[in-house]
């Protein structure tokens, strides 16, 4: 018999660290990307304008995603690999986001435990900002309300796909 490990959020919020600075130029507008990596399955990217406040930022946990921008708030997915064939009797791999129909209390918990972890690593300002977003108890009422059953689609996906690979085991 096999079980999910939970996932260990402060070996991977002490872990996270800065790798990237670039700047992009979108409709003419100057944007900056930060970008933290973990070796243990982690990144987050923070995009922020020219006046440097964030615009968006978008977590990995361990193929769960939590994204958030100033326009549309949360949504939460899973990473997914899609194979596809490139013509040439080979198959190429690809990956995209799979987002939930709803956003995910979980995931939101699960990024901002990350990111308490990382109070040693990420010094910046913005940690803090992204802590109070993700911390809102104004955003997980509204999420939570918005549920229309006591059992989201994430945990019956996630009991099909543990009964499947218990069953191949």
């Amino acid at each position: 018999m096999s079980f999910i490990a939970p996932i260990d959020t402060e070996s991977i919020g002490s872990t996270l660290v800065e790798r990237a600075v670039d700047v992009h130029r979108v409709d003419g507008v100057e944007v900056v990307s930060r970008w933290y990596h973990s070796p243990s399955d982690c990144d987050l990217t923070l995009w922020l304008d020219s006046e440097a406040k964030l615009i968006r930022f978008q977590f990995n946990v361990v193929g769960q995603v939590v994204d958030w921008n100033t326009v549309s708030g949360f949504r939460t997915g899973l990473i997914v690999e899609i194979e596809y064939e490139n013509g040439k009797d080979n198959t190429k791999q690809a990956e995209t986001i799979q987002f939930d129909s709803e956003p995910s209390v979980s995931a939101i918990r699960t990024a901002e435990a990350v990111l308490k972890a990382s109070e040693t690593t990420i010094q910046a300002p913005w940690r803090e900002l992204v802590l109070r977003l993700l911390a809102s108890d104004v955003t997980v009422d509204r999420i939570s309300k918005s549920r229309r059953s006591p059992v989201s689609r994430r945990s019956r996906f996630w009991r099909r796909l543990r009964r499947w690979m218990l069953s191949v085991a």
